[in-house]
């Protein structure tokens, strides 16, 4: 009896001394995996600060160069809006004219529309004086739609008569209740327009289709447009 009761205590405490080097074993494995997360941490907490570092260094370039870009486009002349009329602010929060067509015009038959450096749009006749401007001042072709309507038009208006004078095609703006001196202004420009001494609209058309006079506009305006995309979204790393 004595004999068996021995060998049952010297098995219960093996027994017991095996489960406590198990749990030692444990406890050294989950020991050593924290010190194994904490390496990986301190690790990725270091590529990720390096990366945030990265990123605000490239996102404070890409802004300085932006910044750089809109002041060059600030000492550009102005264009020459002599004969042309503005679109008031109630017609254009309608228009949602993308910031990215500052600096452009349009032209069909006799009329142009210009989105200047403030996006402002501006309607008007085609005149030698208004192209040579926006050559200096560094605008370029663009695809935005010119603004009129009237008879066999894209957007279809009736003809007005005011003050004695009939309009057959006019801003599109003018649906609305409009001044009788906004009507005379447009009556102005479309009567200098068909008075002009030496130019003719095929001599218009002809600088407005020679690509080489556009050709450095286009690629200023290419470049600050990607220097302002690159501001504007941050940098992939």
């Amino acid at each position: 009896m004595l004999a068996t009761a021995s060998r049952l205590s010297t098995e219960e405490q093996m027994g017991t001394l095996y489960w406590q080097l198990f749990e030692c074993a444990i406890l050294l494995f989950i020991l050593f995996g924290l010190y194994r997360f904490n390496q990986w941490l301190a690790k990725w907490i270091t590529k990720w600060n390096a990366k945030q570092k990265k990123k605000s260094e490239l996102l404070d370039r890409n802004m300085g160069s932006a910044i750089r870009a809109t002041i060059e486009v600030l000492l550009l002349p102005s264009i020459n809006t002599q004969w042309l009329i503005k679109a008031p602010d109630s017609w254009l929060r309608n228009q949602r004219i993308d910031f990215f067509w500052e600096g452009t015009f349009n032209v069909r038959g006799s009329f142009i529309v210009i989105v200047d450096r403030q996006l402002n749009v501006w309607l008007g006749f085609i005149t030698a004086g208004t192209i040579q401007s926006l050559l200096n001042a560094e605008y370029c072709p663009g695809t935005i739609s010119i603004p009129i309507c009237g008879q066999r038009q894209a957007f279809a208006g009736p003809n007005v008569k005011t003050s004695g004078k009939l309009f057959e095609v006019y801003p599109r703006w003018f649906y609305k209740e409009t001044s009788p001196e906004d009507w005379a202004r447009w009556a102005e420009l479309e009567d200098m327009y068909k008075s002009q001494p030496d130019f003719t609209t095929h001599d218009l058309y002809q600088i407005l289709n020679n690509k080489k006079l556009w050709e450095k506009n286009i690629s200023k305006k290419a470049e600050r447009d990607e220097k302002r995309r690159r501001a504007l979204e941050p940098p992939e790393i």
